[in-house]
């Protein structure tokens, strides 16, 4: 049997993928502290980025516009437009990947459960095909309706569910101040 260098080569990182360390995801006081340093500019950018009014993701990486993942849509490309500079300032400013805005159509998002419509600061992503974990900051002007944890680190309490179900979703929230939380996702 022939095996090709590109073959052998996913193979490899799939094997290398899969052994990754989860241990350099940010803890809650980590990323508390980066909020409460940078709190004006995670305001002005959830304010900036609740008018777009559209579902989007925007990071900062010198593309402007086309770091969007649906810039197929001409009011979105706009907003984009006039506020890529301000936005490119935010996210490097707030330190985070990206920053996303979720505005579900009927509250329900493609898994069936209920979503809230937030600006997200995401901090930590580990995706393959078979599975999606994200540390962000959230804002949302209504409480989540997934779990709300005190008093744990979020970190703790994943990997304690994680550890004891690898295929279970896990949505969990942790309260920052008035309308900002910590959240971590997991999609197996």
């Amino acid at each position: 049997m022939h095996i090709t260098r590109i073959t052998l080569a996913i193979i490899l990182s799939m094997l290398l993928y899969g052994c990754a360390d989860w241990s350099e995801m940010p803890t809650d006081s980590q990323l508390i502290s980066i909020f409460n340093a940078k709190r004006s500019s995670f305001e002005q950018t959830a304010e900036t980025v609740w008018q777009s009014n559209c579902d989007m993701y925007y990071t900062s990486n010198g593309y402007g516009p086309d770091s969007l993942l649906a810039a197929d849509d001409s009011l979105l490309y706009a907003f984009l437009k006039a506020n890529s500079p301000r936005l490119d300032s935010l996210v490097e400013e707030t330190r985070c990947l990206w920053i996303g805005f979720h505005a579900p159509e009927k509250g329900k998002h493609d898994t069936g459960a209920a979503e809230d419509t937030c600006v997200e600061f995401t901090y930590y992503c580990k995706a393959f095909t078979s599975f999606g974990l994200y540390k962000n900051i959230i804002y949302s002007k209504t409480p989540p309706h997934s779990e709300l944890i005190e008093g744990k680190d979020l970190n703790e309490v994943f990997f304690a569910r994680h550890d004891s179900d690898s295929y279970k979703m896990v949505d969990i929230y942790k309260p920052i101040d008035k309308n900002w939380y910590i959240r971590i996702q997991y999609f197996p």
